[in-house]
């Protein structure tokens, strides 16, 4: 039996909130509208994004400015280990969506302050909640596939090398 670890518990929460937010998104999509709830998650999610652009931050060796990377309020603070994580789990999911192309730190950037405009009840264009949708669903899976990868599995990248 495996023992819970903080890396299994951090993912078990964003798998958690990425199903989550892409049902809502896909509610939104159809419907129109969003509830409490889903805009609940759209907050989340967005502290989310900032986790993940911390990480592209330091990967990147960028700067952003500060008005485009905090927020008034934080659910936890971002450790350097898994905002990097989630960044690496961020550019998987931009890839597998394959919705867009160009920089993936301004991407995730748009997708933040949408999520920002949804969490205020604020209206994003159909074709913009879509692709929200579509990212998040490809989230969903890295972070649950995440949970369910043994933790002695050894991982393999795409050139072969092992962990």
């Amino acid at each position: 039996m495996r023992e819970p670890s903080l890396l299994s518990s951090s993912a078990s929460k964003d798998a958690v909130l990425t199903a989550t937010l892409s049902k809502r998104l896909a509610r939104l999509a159809k419907t129109g509208t969003l509830d409490e709830r889903g805009a609940r998650a759209a907050d989340l999610g967005a502290d989310l994004l900032n986790r993940m652009l911390s990480g592209s931050a330091l990967v990147e060796e960028r700067q952003l400015s500060v008005d485009r990377l905090t927020r008034v309020k934080r659910e936890r603070p971002t450790s350097l280990p898994e905002g990097i994580r989630e960044y690496a789990l961020a550019l998987h999911a931009i890839k597998r969506s394959r919705t867009a192309a160009g920089d993936p730190m301004e991407l995730l950037l748009n997708y933040r302050d949408q999520l920002v405009a949804l969490s205020k009840r604020q209206r994003v264009a159909k074709p913009g909640v879509a692709r929200l949708c579509i990212f998040f669903r490809q989230l969903h899976a890295l972070f649950f596939a995440e949970l369910h990868r043994p933790r002695t599995s050894v991982h393999r990248d795409v050139f072969g090398r092992t962990d």
